[in-house]
């Protein structure tokens, strides 16, 4: 928001640039009433009547965290390399379905970011004072980490690079109230500085590269050689441009409002916060359901996209959409948002189920950490990741090992009596 009172801002289509005040006077209105309903959420007094009614926290087992863990993992990388084999790994195939297309897609991505949750599941339960010193999980959790950078790094992908540090610096502070040292905060500046240029560069030629092999063997090591020498980097963007111009969202929130205002956009009336619900029916069963995105639509009528562009996906944003649905009171969907996420906040301290609480949270975050997408396309994917968790956390807090031998005893009791 700070870029529009800057002089040398640009727009890639200046007649957004006239709604440009509109914009950041909704974008604070937006921003005001989501931290209200964070604010009213997380001071609600439900957990504390659960406390005070019930016995006591209820903490995962560890073995049974291994299960889950060993279970997430297989699933996890058994996906991975089916995208691997599909050619659908590296970020710019990710705009296109391509050999996923199909009923399972969305499935597939889901299923691609197991290993990353693994690492949030290890961070929570090693974050607790019986296993704050135990070297054994430190040990498990930092080959996680360097696992999930092996994975993603090549991708060219940011935001799943970035959550594999930022996610856990959070758990770790929801835990044992601990802010990180200046030195490990300085490395993840450090960090996320260079990795936005650096991304940007490589894809450049990674996308040359793989048009010719698409072989992640050959084309990772030829793309980084080429950016060795020098290549890839003749782009009139500076790092820094860079940096700003993937963070900068100012642009579609001010062609939201331009749409609405010059009614080259009807309004969507809640139509497309509806969408969401279409999430719970998979596309086996609803081979038709319509896509839950429309970012290539709004390019076109932002004047983001050329015309016979049909492939990119330009970010509406949470707060562009809020626009495109109410006008001037878009703002309003975002106090129950907050809510909800600051009760959730509120059950990682005072839930009895405080773990699983805090697994629910870190998955929900990355949908606020970058507001670029739809509700419908975030909140819909939420809408099968928590009830999955919720689920998860329950075994975890049970014996699930206990629970396997009983069945098998159950079983050769019935085979002895038949």
């Amino acid at each position: 928001m700070g870029l529009a009172l800057d002089s040398g801002y640009s727009f890639a289509n200046v007649e957004n640039e006239e709604y440009v005040v509109e914009a950041v006077i909704f974008l604070v209105t937006v921003l005001v009433i989501f931290h209200l309903g964070v604010t009213w959420g997380s001071h609600n007094n439900v957990f504390e009547r659960q406390l005070k009614t019930s016995k006591s926290v209820i903490d995962w087992k560890s073995k049974s965290v291994l299960v889950v863990c060993a279970v997430l993992l297989l699933i996890g990388w058994m996906t991975r390399v089916h995208v691997i084999e599909q050619d659908a790994y590296f970020q710019f195939a990710r705009a296109i379905q391509g050999n996923l297309e199909g009923p399972f897609h969305a499935a597939i991505r889901l299923a691609e970011l197991f290993p990353l949750h693994v690492v949030y599941i290890l961070t929570i339960h090693a974050s607790d004072p019986q296993r704050s010193s135990n070297r054994a999980w430190k040990l498990l959790l930092a080959l996680m980490i360097c696992l999930e950078l092996g994975y993603w790094l090549p991708t060219g992908r940011k935001e799943e690079t970035i959550q594999i540090f930022l996610i856990p610096m959070i758990i770790r502070y929801l835990r044992t109230r601990s802010l990180p040292s200046i030195p490990a905060a300085m490395f993840f500046l450090t960090f996320i500085l260079i990795l936005f240029p650096a991304a940007y560069y490589y894809r450049v030629v990674l996308q040359q590269v793989v048009l010719a092999n698409s072989d992640i063997s050959e084309a990772v090591p030829t793309a980084l050689s080429v950016l060795e020498a020098g290549g890839g980097t003749e782009d009139e963007l500076s790092p820094t441009e860079i940096v700003l111009h993937r963070l900068d969202l100012l642009e579609p929130v001010s062609a939201s409002v331009r749409l609405i205002t010059l009614g080259d956009w009807p309004l969507e009336l809640g139509r497309s916060y509806a969408m969401a619900l279409l999430a719970a029916f998979p596309r086996v069963i609803w081979p038709s359901k319509p896509d839950l995105h429309y970012g290539t639509e709004f390019g076109h009528a932002a004047g983001l996209l050329y015309i016979d562009d049909w492939i990119t996906s330009v970010s509406v944003t949470f707060p562009g959409e809020g626009f495109l649905n109410f006008g001037c009171l878009g703002f309003v969907p975002f106090f129950p948002l907050g809510a909800g996420y600051g009760l959730l906040y509120k059950a990682t301290r005072d839930s009895r189920w405080e773990q699983t609480s805090t697994l629910l949270y870190a998955v929900t975050l990355p949908t606020i950490l970058y507001i670029g997408g739809t509700f419908s396309l975030y909140i819909g994917g939420l809408l099968k990741l928590l009830p999955m968790y919720a689920l998860l956390g329950w075994l975890m807090s049970h014996s699930i090992s206990l629970r396997v031998k009983n069945i098998m005893k159950g079983s050769a009791a019935s085979c002895v009596g038949s």
